[in-house]
């Protein structure tokens, strides 16, 4: 469970059985069909329009490659765990995130648990142990602020390195601007907690 506070910018979705079916929280949960596919990674809260041009590019990758789109986000926030102080409230919680990403076009969501052991994992281990061992990813599309593994240490640099090495493919999409205004959940928040409806609405591409 989460300790993270969700800011109430959405009512919480109900997920139909076949839609929980398509959740994944542990490896246990993975049937058959998870075997090989095209990963998005990150904690994707807000699902904005920064994270959907993300999503979007894995599902045409998954589409042209024949392999279902995985996104992966993380629960609880990364920050709870290795920097409390500096959590962020969360726009949406898992579920929601995972309603959403189903609805913009993944055809898996993993739920991967952040945990102290999970922060202390190197960024090589990681790539080895979850995206390669547990997801056999194919082909992996991140956003170019994309950080893993202890420390943060590991980049998109690095997972290209790593995919060249394994046989993956990697994919780095830019930031998202508009204006000259970068799209990120920092700002999303912002503009919830200032009242901002119009700018938040811009920055998540949708309608609160």
């Amino acid at each position: 469970m989460s300790s993270s506070i969700v800011l109430d910018v959405w009512p919480r979705p109900s997920l139909s059985r076949r839609e929980v079916g398509r959740i994944a929280r542990c490896p246990g949960d993975l049937g058959p069909d998870w075997g090989g596919c095209v990963a998005t990674v990150g904690v994707f809260d807000g699902l904005h329009r920064g994270h959907q041009a993300v999503l979007r590019a894995a599902t045409e990758q998954a589409s042209r490659l024949g392999l279902p789109c995985v996104l992966v986000t993380f629960d609880p926030h990364p920050l709870s765990v290795v920097d409390p102080a500096r959590a962020p409230q969360l726009l949406t919680d898992v579920s929601q995130r995972a309603a959403l990403a189903l609805e913009a076009g993944a055809d898996r969501v993993y739920v991967h648990p952040f945990t102290s052991a999970v922060a202390r994992t190197p960024a090589t281990q990681f790539v080895a142990d979850f995206l390669i061992g547990v997801l056999g990813v194919a082909g992996v599309v991140v956003g170019d602020d994309f950080r893993f593994g202890a420390g943060n240490t590991g980049d998109a640099a690095l997972l290209r390195s790593i995919g060249l090495d394994a046989g993956f493919d990697v994919q780095v999409i830019s930031a998202q601007h508009e204006h000259g205004r970068r799209f990120s959940s920092t700002a999303l928040r912002s503009h919830i907690a200032a009242g901002e409806r119009h700018e938040a609405e811009r920055v998540l591409g949708r309608r609160l």
